[in-house]
Parts: C-alpha cells; sequence; structure tokens
C-alpha cells in the first residue's frame, strides 16, 4: 500500500504536467512556477527520509513511469534544470527506469528537453544512450520526432558525440532516416507518412524541401557537426550538392570555416564530385581554405 506522502511526489508531478501542456497564460505560467517551486520543495523537505523519497521517486503510474517521466514529457520543457538536478542527486536510480514501453526518462527528455537536462540524464545513466524502446528507437530517434518543430541540433549533436556507435548500426540508421524524410515533409506541409502518396507532391514541394536541406546542413556543417552531417548525408540523398543562395554547397562552408578535417572527410566521402563545384563567384571548396584565395590572376593561375 502507498502511503498518501509518497504519492504527494507524483500527483505534484502530473499537475505540473497538465499545466505545461495547456496553452500558455500569464496566469498559466505563474501556477507552473508555483508547480515547479513544489517539486523543488518536497524533494529538499524529504531529502533525509529515505524511505519516503525512495517510495515517491520510485512511485509507477499505470504506463510504468515515475513523475521524473512525468515533468520531463512535456512541450518545450519549462521546468528548472535545479529540480532534475535535484531529484537525480537524490534519486539517480530513477534515471534507469523503463515505462512498459521501454521508454527511459532520457527518451522523453531527448524529445522535449533542453541539452542541460539531457546531459544530466546522460550523466546519471551513461548506458541509457544504448537503451531501445519497444519501437526499436535510441534516445538519439527521439530528437527527430519533431514533425513541425525545428529539430533540436544540439542535443542531437551531444547524443552522437557521447555514443558514436549508434548510427554504425544499419537498423538505427534506416529509421533515423524514416523520421528525418517524415520531418521534412512535415515542415513542407506535407503530413502524410504514407511514402506511397509522394507521387501527388508537387514541385513547390521539392523545392520547399530542397531548400530547407540545404539551410539546415549548412547550419550543421558551420556549426562543426560532423557525425551529425554524417547521418545527414545518409538520410537526404544528394544533400552534399545541395547549393544555396549563393550557390555554395556544404563542402564550400566547411573549407571556408576550417573546421575540423572529420567535417570535410564526410562530406568528400559522400559526394567527392562537390569538390569541384563553383560557388557564385566561381570558387571550389579548396580555394576557400586558402587565406586570400582569389579565382585566377591575370594569367590565369590558381591560388
Amino acid at each position: 500500500m502507498i502511503r498518501g506522502k509518497e504519492r504527494e511526489l507524483y500527483d505534484l508531478c502530473v499537475r505540473y504536467k497538465r499545466l505545461a501542456c495547456c496553452d500558455t497564460t500569464e496566469e498559466n505560467s505563474d501556477e507552473m512556477v508555483t508547480a515547479t517551486k513544489n517539486i523543488q520543495r518536497w524533494l529538499n523537505h524529504h531529502e533525509n527520509e529515505a524511505v519516503c523519497l525512495n517510495g515517491a521517486t520510485s512511485y509507477l503510474n499505470r504506463f510504468g513511469e515515475t513523475g521524473l517521466h512525468d515533468i520531463i514529457q512535456v512541450p518545450e520543457l519549462s521546468l528548472s534544470i535545479e529540480v532534475v538536478l535535484t531529484w537525480l542527486k537524490l534519486a539517480p536510480e530513477t534515471a534507469r527506469v523503463k515505462s512498459d514501453a521501454d521508454w527511459l526518462p532520457l527518451h522523453g527528455a531527448c524529445y522535449e528537453a533542453p541539452l542541460n537536462t539531457v546531459m544530466a540524464l546522460v550523466e546519471a545513466y551513461p548506458n541509457g544512450l544504448k537503451e531501445k524502446t519497444v519501437n526499436g528507437e535510441q534516445p538519439f530517434h527521439c530528437v527527430l520526432h519533431q514533425r513541425q518543430r525545428p529539430l533540436k541540433l544540439d542535443v542531437l549533436n551531444f547524443l552522437l558525440e557521447a555514443y558514436p556507435e549508434s548510427i554504425h548500426d544499419a537498423d538505427n540508421l534506416e529509421l533515423a532516416t524514416y523520421f528525418l524524410n517524415r520531418w521534412i515533409r512535415s515542415t513542407c506541409g506535407y503530413e502524410s507518412d504514407d511514402d506511397d502518396e509522394e507521387d501527388s507532391v508537387d514541385c513547390d514541394f521539392y523545392n520547399s524541401a530542397q531548400k530547407r536541406i540545404t539551410l539546415l546542413m549548412r547550419e550543421v556543417v558551420i556549426g562543426g557537426m560532423h557525425l551529425v552531417a554524417k547521418l545527414f548525408v545518409i538520410a537526404f540523398k544528394g544533400c552534399c550538392s545541395m547549393l544555396d543562395e549563393i550557390g555554395m554547397a556544404p563542402l564550400h562552408y566547411a573549407c571556408l570555416i576550417i573546421g575540423s578535417i572529420d567535417m570535410v572527410v564526410v562530406l568528400l566521402d559522400a559526394a567527392p564530385e562537390s569538390a569541384t563545384i563553383l560557388d557564385k563567384w566561381g570558387r571550389t571548396p579548396l580555394q576557400l581554405s586558402m587565406p586570400f584565395a582569389k579565382l585566377k590572376d591575370e594569367n590565369g593561375m590558381l591560388p
């Protein structure tokens, strides 16, 4: 029999989740701040009551989820990171608890939460990076579950750097490719998940999709996220040859910022021909990697 005090914490978490899932208003925001403080206050107050604390933090709902699952799985997590850190400090074992669908708190955090929350959960349970849900999703897949929302590239990059082996698995890559292409379709206003219906999509869709992929690759390359780039070149066929508004391919940016050699290798392996693409001013990627590079001098000589 769960004593009332042990159920209190879970009820506070549910209260927070319900508020967070409602449309944001000034009144609602104030209530969320109060709900957050109530969770923090409860944890601090019962810090030295081991039995009660253990019972409360490990209490499971009918889906096999703890309160930690609940407070993390909300749209655009606004929960103070201090609450998450306090929870993990007092009950680090809850980072290992799987729901009935084999979701760790980390899976939910990758879908909703900011980078600092994800990092805290990985620190509490590093092997969580390898864990899969009943649908075969590792935490990095959950970042790709955004539909019409922007991808959280900082979170994705952190996860892939922490466990790069995740994109060496064929099943993982197949699922990631599916999620990424679904995200592109969704952000371009094409909601269907049925690949057989793609023939009905007009040229406007493909132009919009290409523009989004081009901008996404540019952001990834400039950010030096070579493992994210490696994932994207697999998921988005031909993206290394897609040019932006000034005719620059991803390799141009990789050479321009003189970032890590890993990024250049990823892009060249995917599309060797991109080394000869000329931008709006007729420059190759190699020329951009050279200080003060110019096209040709008066004698027609390259730098």
